[in-house]
């Protein structure tokens, strides 16, 4: 089994030196990128109704924990190492839009990860 390396970065700031980029946002962006992006990890996609609500980044991200936490972490690990394994890459990046990642999803991912399994998510450079 492949040991996952897990990275978060906008769409905007990755490179292909930093691993696979995977798509964790629900829409693909729309603007121009110089790289593929041929993975798509849907259980880490925060559902439309949270996207379109108007909330604080803390109330936004207690809601998504509860959705990670009823998707599992065996499930996304199990997407994730299917990615990775595809790929032949255990290095994935998880790719969204907001240009920091305190704006974004991809650190509530990042942080209730590293709570629910010790293993911390750094953004890349």
């Amino acid at each position: 089994m492949i040991e996952l390396q897990l990275f978060t970065a906008a769409y905007k700031n990755f490179q292909p030196m930093y691993g696979v980029p995977v798509q964790i946002s629900n829409g693909r962006p729309k603007f121009g990128i110089k790289y593929p992006l041929r993975y798509k990890a849907q259980l880490l996609y925060p559902e439309w109704s949270m996207v379109k609500a108007d909330v604080p980044m803390d109330v936004f991200n207690e809601r998504y924990h509860q959705v990670l936490d009823h998707r599992g972490v065996d499930n996304i690990r199990d997407q994730l190492t299917a990615i990775a394994e595809h790929a032949g890459d255990p290095r994935l990046v998880l790719m969204c839009f907001e240009w920091q990642a305190k704006d974004c999803h991809r650190k509530g991912f990042a942080d209730w990860w590293e709570k629910a399994t010790g293993e911390h998510v750094p953004e890349v450079p």
